[in-house]
């Protein structure tokens, strides 16, 4: 059979969630979800609608191509940890992580405490934490002390069978790191100094020496001390992490590389729901340091998701079945006409992509058609959870989330003594974990 990296894999994915606490740092909480190859009885399941993995995220329904808590395949698979742009969530490119497991992968994400989206959002309503510190300077210097010793917890955890109980499936040997964006710059980190990280995916990563203007100013880490083969996956028309800065980390690695340029993409074109994403932050109002991003182009400009989504999971698989499988096959693709193989998928299914006019702002942007560079000829039909055509905006979402969240702070305010502790944000899912720093255990579903 042909070497094809963009169909998906032959296990059905399964999913879990595990809620774990690191204790030596203040009974941190990070919830962990963990994707793996499932038995053969769940086979179609992670690709129906009926029957895949579901939740609900501030009030809208998500789904993703896996099935919950399904049983495990036997077998030992590369472990592949996963960090999230800041602001994200675990679950944030679960176009991805899904991918890896249907190909024999073990993936794990953990939400980066203090620095996922449910904390922006308390951060956006004027409400933070009575622990966050006033200082933002503060602030941004914990989520990067933070980072990599949230990801080495996790694989410490999952190794050792403290979370998640998948270390009987798990190469420990065999261990790869994806990152994207602030997550990129963790995954550098990382790499830098956990000597069991044998291959790296960065995703328009962060840690350039000259960042614009509000974005984390984190350096990146090259001293590595050895090879660990690296694929940069980019965007031409990054507003956040310009091409410019991605070359220099490029050059700086030290180690066997590749980049590839993904052509008009945006910085969350390596994220789920990437045209809902990329114009709620458009749309927000950009003043002083963040004006620049009012540059950021409409999502019409813009190649569409399923496109940068296809070869985003075809280009990270590959590269790492490469590295961790030692798969010579997979490495002579990568050294082959990438864009032509891309351009051939384009051929074979051309066609236009629609946007609805109410995911634009009120700049006068028209509904618009564009041309579809390359199509995902071989992988399953693009869900719900993914589809900007099905389902109300996140902006239409978010907003209100936000507005009435500052209303409640500022009665707060105006009322004698002090602020409520029991004004939360929006749990991330349904499920989320209490941020109670008091928890002790580690809680999942069943063994796998």
């Amino acid at each position: 059979m042909t070497y094809d990296p963009f169909r998906r894999g032959l296990f059905p994915a399964g999913v879990r969630t595990v809620r774990a606490v690191d204790t030596t740092r203040e009974h941190r909480p990070l919830p962990i979800e963990i994707w793996y190859p499932a038995t053969d009885d769940h086979a179609g399941k992670d690709l129906a609608a009926s029957s895949q993995d579901r939740w609900t995220q501030w009030g809208q329904g998500f789904s993703q191509d896996a099935v919950r808590d399904a049983d495990a395949r036997a077998g030992s698979y590369p472990l592949i940890a996963f960090s999230h742009g800041s602001g994200g969530q675990r679950r944030q490119s679960t176009f991805l992580c899904t991918h890896l497991a249907s190909h024999g992968y073990v993936v794990a994400a953990v939400d980066h405490t203090g620095n996922t989206v449910d904390d922006m959002i308390v951060a956006a309503s004027g409400a933070a934490p009575g622990d966050r510190p006033s200082d933002p300077a503060t602030m941004v210097r914990g989520w990067v002390a933070a980072r990599p010793a949230d990801v080495r917890f996790m694989i410490d955890g999952i190794l050792d069978g403290s979370v998640g109980d998948v270390a009987a499936h798990v190469a420990a040997d065999r261990i790869g790191m994806v990152g994207h964006s602030f997550g990129g710059w963790a995954a550098l980190k990382v790499t830098a100094h956990d000597h069991r990280i044998r291959a790296t995916v960065l995703l328009a990563p962060s840690g350039s020496s000259h960042p614009r203007p509000g974005i984390i100013p984190a350096r990146a880490d090259f001293k590595w001390g050895r090879d660990v083969p690296t694929l940069f996956l980019v965007a031409s028309r990054d507003t956040l992490t310009p091409l410019e800065g991605m070359h220099e980390l490029f050059e700086r690695t030290p180690a066997r590389k590749k980049m590839v340029v993904l052509e008009n993409a945006d910085h969350y074109h390596f994220c789920d729901r990437v045209e809902e994403a990329h114009e709620l932050l458009r749309r927000m109002p950009h003043t002083g340091e963040s004006a620049w991003m009012a540059q950021m182009p409409p999502i019409t400009e813009l190649c569409p998701a399923k496109d940068a989504h296809l070869a985003v999971r075809g280009l990270a698989l590959a590269h790492l079945d490469a590295a961790l499988k030692e798969d010579s096959v997979a490495a002579a693709f990568l050294e082959g006409d990438i864009p032509a193989v891309l351009g051939t998928r384009s051929a074979l299914n051309a066609e236009r992509i629609e946007y609805p006019d109410e995911l634009f702002s009120k700049r006068g942007e028209a509904r618009a058609e564009i041309d579809s560079p390359f199509t995902e000829a071989h992988a399953p039909e693009v869900d719900g959870n993914r589809s900007v055509c099905l389902g109300k905006p996140l902006l239409h979402v978010l907003l209100p989330i936000i507005r009435a969240r500052r209303k409640s702070v500022q009665e707060q305010k105006r009322r004698p003594g002090p602020l409520l502790d029991d004004v939360h944000a929006p749990s991330i899912d349904e499920d989320h974990p209490s941020r109670n720093a008091r928890r002790k255990s580690v809680e999942g579903g069943p063994a796998l």
